[in-house]
């Protein structure tokens, strides 16, 4: 919304690419507020943070699509 979908894509690519992005790292754009821009770490709000609301969008998403929990 706040910029070209070729560069807003660029966060979720990076942070699926680059090695040096560690798991549990948040990825955001790097500028003006963090609302545009080239990929950089970022800050999680206070609802990114909300494991309760994580909780419940898993047990939505694996009911609307039948993805199980590996039970390994």
């Amino acid at each position: 919304m706040t910029q070209p979908v070729r560069v807003g894509m660029l966060p979720q690519l990076y942070a699926a690419t680059a090695p040096q992005v560690r798991g549990g790292g948040y990825i955001g754009p790097g500028m003006l507020g963090e609302t545009r821009g080239h990929p950089a770490p970022a800050r999680r709000t206070a609802v990114a943070l909300d494991v309760g609301l994580a909780r419940r969008l898993w047990d939505v998403t694996a009911a609307e699509t039948a993805v199980r929990p590996d039970p390994s």
